[in-house]
């Protein structure tokens, strides 16, 4: 019986190590009560210390049940250290055609979470930003609490 239980314990540790993810990066910018306006711009300083590890980008929000969109188009710059960057347009759906939430959600506020990039190398090691702006149609977006960025070391 001793040696059964011994097995499942050491079995299950290497199945909990196996599937931990190792997070390298993770910050959120906060937006105030009065919305998020087209000019204000959500950046993230980062250090890379090598370029041969491989990253996966994540894209976070949390919006309240008052934001009145299902989507939430941003517009996202990396910059590299020697000053070169790649920009791209994203849409994140929020919720379903019928309006339900698709994120995990509490008192309200919806967590959702959007591979932006996997399976990155970051081509040299130091100092790399990544800006975030809305690019929705009102000029101040209203209904987000936060928008973030979490990279994870493979």
């Amino acid at each position: 019986m001793k040696v059964k239980i011994f097995v499942v314990v050491v079995m299950l540790a290497v199945a909990t190590l196996s599937c931990t993810t190792k997070q390298f990066y993770e910050d959120f910018y906060a937006i105030g009560s009065k919305g998020w306006d087209t000019d204000s711009t959500a950046r993230f300083n980062f250090t890379v210390p090598d370029n041969k590890s491989v990253y996966d980008i994540v894209i976070a929000t949390r919006n309240l049940e008052s934001y009145e969109y299902n989507n939430l188009w941003l517009t996202v710059r990396i910059q590299s250290p020697d000053k070169s960057a790649i920009r791209d347009t994203i849409e994140i759906q929020l919720a379903q055609p019928n309006g339900k939430w698709i994120g995990k959600g509490t008192s309200g506020v919806y967590y959702n979470e959007y591979e932006f990039k996997n399976n990155v190398y970051f081509p040299n090691a130091g100092e790399y930003s990544i800006a975030i702006r809305h690019a929705m149609r009102p000029n101040n977006l209203m209904g987000l609490k936060d928008v973030g960025i979490r990279i994870i070391k493979r």
